[in-house]
């Protein structure tokens, strides 16, 4: 019994022995050479037969020894066949130093049929030269004026029209503001703004915009008929001022309050169309028209007596009505 006990043994250390070396594992370096500084790969490499076998690589940190940094490691690749499979991993390394040096033997865990071995790769030299530095001795060289190119410049060139362009307008607007603001004499239509206005109205109606899906062009075009109209009838710019600078103008005049509330609420409703994006019911669409027409007859001043035709046609205005 005792000489049966020691065959069993040594016949399963044999057969450990056996399946450890089906496998094979390899470190290589792509060269034996290298200068410092170089990155060089370090590849490892584990040759197995089919079946349930598992690899553990080696766990690496940032360095395999004191000189030898390691700079990236890539993931475990797998290559099978009819005889087995393959499995490689890249270590990128560096080192920051010269003279002669070692990658130690890394170690593999194997774990086959309940049982863990562990083979080590061989130790791998290398060798590590410096940078050879010339030492001629050379005249220092002038320095050397580069030609300015058309490319270089066009930048400047662009930005420099521009802040001419700029500048023109601003004082063009400036002046143009301070003309209309200084008053001018200009001649003034035969007829009175409310008949231009709702004639202007009543062609609006008749085209129906907001049945065309034209709700902004409707609101800006209302909006505008107004504007003039205060313009002639109030003597006020109502054309280059808001909605609340316009209303607060009028707040002064005879406009009682319903001519008031109507009007607020026209201009209002054009701000909010224009401006946010609000889109009415097709019923108030209409109805802006109808409230428009009965402000303008509100407020329109009645007609004493005919101008003679001598009389000039032509009188002080805060500023002129749009062409």
């Amino acid at each position: 019994m005792r000489f049966s006990g020691y065959f069993i043994l040594v016949f399963a250390l044999v057969l450990s022995s056996a399946r450890a070396q089906d496998i094979a594992v390899r470190a290589v370096l792509d060269t034996n050479k290298a200068l410092i500084g170089d990155q060089i790969n370090l590849r490892l490499i584990v040759e197995k037969p089919s079946g349930d076998i598992l690899v553990n690589f080696p766990a690496l940190g940032d360095t395999l020894t004191r000189n030898i940094e390691i700079i990236n490691i890539s993931a475990v690749d797998t290559i099978i066949d009819s005889e087995g499979s393959a499995l490689s991993q890249d270590i990128l390394v560096t080192v920051f130093d010269t003279g002669f040096f070692e990658i130690p033997a890394l170690p593999f865990r194997i774990f086959s049929a309940g049982r863990v071995d562990t083979l080590n790769t061989l130790p791998i030299s290398f060798e590590i030269m410096s940078v050879k530095a010339d030492s001629t001795i050379r005249d220092i060289k002038g320095i050397y004026k580069v030609p300015v190119s058309l490319r270089e410049i066009a930048p400047y060139n662009l930005a420099a029209i521009g802040i001419v362009l700029l500048t023109w307008l601003l004082i063009h607007f400036i002046r143009k503001r301070r003309s209309g603001k200084s008053g001018q004499l200009l001649a003034v239509s035969s007829e009175p703004p409310d008949i231009i206005a709702l004639r202007a109205l009543d062609q609006l109606k008749e085209e129906k915009p907001w049945m065309h899906n034209r709700i902004k062009y409707f609101y800006i075009r209302i909006s505008e008929i107004l504007r003039v109209y205060i313009e002639g009838r109030f003597k006020t710019q109502a054309l280059e001022q808001t909605t609340d600078e316009i209303l607060c103008s009028l707040k002064s005049t005879v406009l009682v309050t319903t001519d008031y509330n109507k009007l607020s609420a026209i201009l209002k409703l054009s701000d909010l169309v224009k401006f946010a994006k609000v889109i009415p019911d097709q019923e108030d669409n209409a109805l802006q028209i109808d409230a428009a027409r009965e402000f303008v007859r509100s407020t329109t001043v009645a007609v004493v007596a005919e101008p003679d035709d001598n009389e000039s046609k032509l009188e002080m205005v805060d500023n002129k009505l749009p062409s």
